[in-house]
């Protein structure tokens, strides 16, 4: 099964985004702000899927979200994981617009691509609640140079982006049939657009960080608190950058592996052939 790394279009594909991103921007604004009781169809879950990793009980405190008594966790708005979910349903909505199709495939895929979001977001947000219970019971005065806060900074941004990349790339099941908008120019040997192991590093990267670093820039959400959010930008891009590399390289290290036991497959078939009309001539 292929992964999903389209030649991205230069422009059938970027006006096909366009409003995606509007209704991305849209639902962030809508959700910001908003108390437990708006964002239980986020919290409820998680909390429920954190009880059975951990163990740990937690009762509904309204306008405030999920409460363990024992251990004194919060699952607080803040853990909703919106910003994911916005995330994820921009690049995702603007990966599979990439790929033409029936008005009704694509609304299909859209459908698809907010079905699995919603999931992703609901297993991100409980890996990282469920590791942020361990790291603060282990290293709950931090860890080398990072704080308490620095370091449920970085899990926070680790788990989300992890997610994101294996969101993207598991969007080849819903997509994988379809063919991009501008495919390559087979007659001239060229390609349209970004090659394909490109995109599953640009478009999931651009989006991330429009939404994390893009937009308080623009609201001027990140004046109120410059240094905390020069540290909250530096550690995004660290993260987003490292694992974007890695899952480039990765991908191209597949890529080469599959074509090369291709090759040897072929080169096998054709000895098997040769030997089988030799002792057939025989």
């Amino acid at each position: 099964m292929k992964p999903f790394l389209p030649h991205a279009p230069r422009f059938g594909g970027i006006a096909a985004c366009l409003p995606i991103l509007a209704c991305a921007v849209l639902i962030k604004g809508c959700l910001a702000g908003a108390d437990a009781l708006k964002l239980d169809w986020l919290l409820w879950p998680a909390s429920c899927l954190v009880s059975c990793c951990t163990g740990l009980s937690f009762i509904s405190m309204d306008g405030a979200g999920y409460y363990n008594e024992a251990r004194g966790i919060l699952i607080a708005p803040a853990c909703a994981g919106v910003n994911f979910l916005v995330i994820a349903l921009a690049s995702g909505g603007c990966l599979a617009m990439f790929h033409s199709g029936s008005l009704r495939r694509r609304a299909c895929r859209l459908l698809g691509v907010i079905v699995t979001a919603y999931a992703a977001t609901i297993l991100a947000n409980t890996v990282r609640i469920v590791l942020a219970v361990f790291l603060y019971q282990a290293h709950g005065n931090g860890v080398g140079p990072f704080s308490p806060e620095g370091l449920h900074r970085l899990e926070g941004t680790v788990v989300y982006y992890g997610f994101l990349l294996l969101f993207i790339l598991g969007l080849g099941v819903l997509c994988k049939e379809s063919r991009p908008v501008c495919a390559p120019d087979a007659a001239h040997g060229k390609r349209d657009g970004i090659p394909r192991r490109a995109a599953v590093l640009l478009l999931p990267l651009a989006c991330y960080l429009f939404f994390t670093l893009g937009l308080p820039l623009l609201n001027g959400a990140a004046l109120r608190f410059p240094g905390l959010f020069a540290e909250h930008g530096l550690t995004v891009l660290a993260v987003s950058m490292i694992f974007s590399l890695a899952a480039f390289f990765t991908v191209k290290i597949m890529r080469k592996l599959k074509a090369l036991w291709r090759m040897r497959a072929n080169a096998w078939k054709k000895t098997m052939s040769s030997h089988l009309m030799k002792r057939h001539q025989v």
